[in-house]
């Protein structure tokens, strides 16, 4: 007769492991200097023929057309609607470089943009002062100008249509399109690959000065390089992007509702 096979050892009580996981970085706040971006000088500037080559496209259409911004008024329906969507896909292709030779190029997400949690009760402090230094730089360019009768910009307006309905495309393409999408351009793309390789100063500079030049006009070009340094300045402080979207849509509102109101040009940028 076999023998039974020997009783196994009861089966020890169940003990919880403490499993290690690596550290989560800390979210990003929204305050204090962003971060290195991994996008070159190189990547930058070959980005800039994306826009570049609209500019082109808006050269030639201006010859055929004649500029949108002081010949509206005699334009047609069609030819203003026409210039109106240029414009508009202009800006849009601002956004376009940014994700090729940025966010897809290096598989980062928005937050490389500056795109993060904005600091509500410091950050908009230093939007208003900034708001108001800004108002202050353009203000007094403003009134070097009317000294010689001139104007920084022709009145955008026109373009837009007339009443309620002008007024409020020209708030989405001013106001809301062109901030959003020159922010990211200027401030969150090509700002930061200059300071990380020059350092902030010519990071502000540069970007500034790229970006006064970006609008094609002559006049407003120390107004406008005066705010662009300024709203580079507050990304840095700020950490955040949404702080000089903020301060940018807020300036250009302003301006669009007191061209509706007193049909005066203002700079803009």
């Amino acid at each position: 007769m076999s023998n039974p096979p020997p009783a196994l050892p009861p089966f020890p009580p169940s003990v919880p492991v403490a499993v290690e996981t690596a550290p989560q970085p800390p979210i990003a706040t929204g305050w204090g200097p962003p971060p290195p971006v991994p996008w070159t000088l190189r990547d930058v500037f070959v980005g800039l023929l994306v826009p570049l080559s609209f500019y082109a496209v808006a050269f030639a259409s201006r010859q055929l057309m004649g500029d949108p911004r002081t010949e509206a008024p005699s334009m047609s329906g069609a030819t203003r609607l026409l210039a109106g969507l240029l414009i508009i896909i202009f800006q849009l292709s601002l956004l376009i470089p940014v994700w090729w030779w940025g966010l897809r190029k290096y598989g980062v997400g928005r937050e490389a943009l500056g795109l993060r949690p904005f600091t509500t009760l410091p950050g908009c402090g230093l939007v208003f002062v900034a708001l108001v230094v800004g108002y202050t730089i353009t203000g007094m360019w403003g009134l070097f100008l009317m000294r010689y009768g001139l104007r920084a910009q022709p009145n955008p307006l026109p373009l837009f249509g007339e009443g309620a309905a002008g007024l409020f495309l020209a708030l989405l393409a001013a106001g809301l399109i062109a901030p959003l999408t020159e922010e990211i351009f200027f401030r969150g793309f090509m700002f930061p690959a200059f300071r990380d390789r020059l350092g902030e100063f010519w990071g502000i500079t540069l970007s500034a000065g790229i970006f006064g030049l970006a609008h094609l006009q002559p006049l407003a070009l120390p107004a406008l390089f005066g705010l662009g340094a300024l709203l580079a300045w507050l990304y840095q402080r700020t950490g955040s992007l949404w702080s000089s979207i903020i301060l940018h849509a807020t300036i250009n509102s302003i301006a669009i509702l007191a061209l509706f109101a007193a049909g005066n040009s203002l700079p803009q940028p």
